[in-house]
């Protein structure tokens, strides 16, 4: 039974190195990390702006870079293993990021309403307790 190229990473010239011996390439590398920086990136068939489109990758998402050339990036995301080519300018390679900042934000919490009658007074959200979100700022590849 054949692999489906679009979840695993395989051509004639290059493959993922997890594939050795379930598939024939000139040659195996180890996928590099990196993470999407943009918001929505188009995930092509192809090293070519008109070429189909299969998927996006998405903002922050964690993927493997099999190679660059040309200012693409084949790669396979590691959220749902699809594969594809994207334009490299849209991946941050390497490590990613540490946090940077701390943000703070004050959370609303709305008590539930459902079982009130109807002459009963309404109830205000009141503000919880704080909610504290580790932050990175992505570096440029």
């Amino acid at each position: 039974m054949a692999l489906d190229p679009r979840l695993n990473a395989y051509r004639e010239d290059l493959a993922d190195a997890r594939l050795r011996g379930r598939v024939a390439a000139s040659r195996f590398v180890e996928g590099r990390p990196a993470r999407v920086i943009a918001g929505r990136i188009p995930v092509r068939r192809a090293p070519a702006a008109e070429a189909p489109l299969d998927t996006y990758y998405h903002y922050g998402e964690p993927v493997l870079v099999f190679e660059k050339a040309g200012g693409w990036a084949w790669c396979q995301s590691l959220k749902d293993g699809y594969i594809g080519y994207i334009d490299e300018s849209q991946g941050a390679i390497g490590k990613p990021a540490e946090a940077t900042h701390v943000v703070a934000t004050m959370a609303m919490s709305a008590t539930s309403n459902a079982s009130r009658s109807p002459s009963a007074p309404r109830r205000i959200p009141r503000i919880s307790s704080r909610r504290w979100a580790p932050m990175f700022t992505p570096s440029p590849i």
